[in-house]
């Protein structure tokens, strides 16, 4: 329901001052695209593109039209961030399972939006990569995003702000 993807039976979603709980599918897509990005743990890259056109993609289909220069800026910056540029030219199905991870990672990175929403985006890496990933993740959160995390790590789990469990508790930080 956070994501915009379904409705609640109950309860109001709002986003930007505006009540999305019994929008349409069109308008409840068009306030993801706009303010929404997700980090899947199943990394949902095009087979067909390179890694650099995933991330190229992950921007242009925001409603937002941006200049082309500007798209390569920002996924040339967000490759960067996750350690990736020496693969940009590659299609997905030759990366392992953590530079999938890393693409997807930085295809959410450089849509710039104000909500990331994040599902084990360390489950693939390895401890110096997860450390990187969840720092970027952080930064993010300390540049006015916000992120929900779910997350098995419980040193990850450690270092948010809030912690829920799946019962519903509330978890002092």
């Amino acid at each position: 329901m956070i994501g915009l993807i379904d409705t609640p039976d109950s309860g109001r979603i709002r986003i930007n001052g505006t009540d999305l709980s019994d929008a349409k599918d069109i308008d409840r897509s068009h306030c993801r695209g706009q303010y929404i990005s997700f980090i899947y743990q199943g990394f949902h890259l095009a087979p067909t593109l390179t890694v650099s056109e995933n991330i190229e993609l992950g921007i242009t289909s925001q409603l937002q039209r941006l200049p082309d220069v500007q798209v390569r800026t920002r996924t040339r910056e967000a490759l960067e961030a996750v350690g990736m540029t020496h693969l940009a030219g590659q299609a997905p199905g030759t990366l392992s399972g953590g530079e999938q991870q890393r693409v997807a990672i930085a295809r959410a990175l450089a849509r710039r939006t104000p909500l990331l929403l994040a599902d084990e985006p360390t489950g693939n890496l390895d401890h110096d990569n997860a450390s990187t990933i969840v720092a970027l993740l952080e930064e993010q959160v300390r540049n006015g995003a916000a992120l929900l995390l779910v997350t098995h790590d419980p040193e990850i789990a450690a270092r948010a702000d809030r912690r829920i469990t799946p019962h519903g508790q509330e978890v002092a930080a």
